[in-house]
């Protein structure tokens, strides 16, 4: 029994536990999708009291309605240019979304340094995170500053100074983040510090 369970454990085909398929996808290089929350629409309008000029809805905000908190992924900028009535804004209406959810900046990380280092998202139990809402940032140890790190499917695909790292769902349903090694994509340097933030 334990031999005929352990062969067939060993097969996609016939597996059936969650970390055992997992495992075996891994070795073809396929990356399972975690969850995905729920996406908005929505219409915006600056009010007449407002003044004119320009204006930026930094990245990550949120708002809630009801009980219910709705955040945005990117920086959003909108000029207002009518004085003294309400300007419906229809760039932003047409073509952003809200993510149901608040982010959440994780635990600033320092790297090791170490080749293909990877970065554990282990927010906590019962905790959902947004499979396509983890955003990496990266300050190098060298010169101080911030740089957004952006995701790939493949660091295999990317060249060795490319600021790319790899997201994947482990068999413990935690997600991994890999960066590369100098050759499949930039590695980090000794001491930089990782700052993820993810929408809950």
């Amino acid at each position: 029994y334990y031999l005929n369970r352990t062969s067939t454990e060993s097969m996609f085909s016939d597996a059936q536990l969650y970390e055992n398929i997992n495992r075996i996808v891994k070795l073809v290089g396929y990356n399972p999708i975690g969850r995905q929350t729920s996406i908005l629409t929505f219409k915006c309008s600056a009010e007449g009291d407002m003044p004119n000029g320009l204006y930026t809805i930094p990245r990550y905000s949120y708002l809630n309605i009801g009980p219910v908190s709705y955040s945005v992924n990117e920086d959003i900028t909108f000029y207002k240019s009518v004085s003294g009535e309400t300007e419906y804004l229809e760039d932003i209406s047409t073509n952003k979304l809200l993510y149901q959810g608040r982010f959440v900046e994780y635990p600033v990380y320092t790297a090791t340094g170490d080749e293909n280092e990877l970065v554990y998202l282990v927010p906590g139990d019962n905790i959902l995170i947004d499979h396509f809402n983890i955003y990496v940032y990266v300050q190098d140890v060298n010169d101080g500053k911030w740089y957004e790190w952006t995701r790939t499917n493949s660091l295999y695909l990317e060249n060795s100074n490319d600021m790319k790292y790899e997201i994947r769902m482990n068999d413990n349903l935690r997600y991994e983040l890999k960066f590369g090694n100098d050759i499949n994509g930039k590695r980090l340097n000794k001491n930089d510090k990782v700052a993820i933030y993810y929408l809950k």
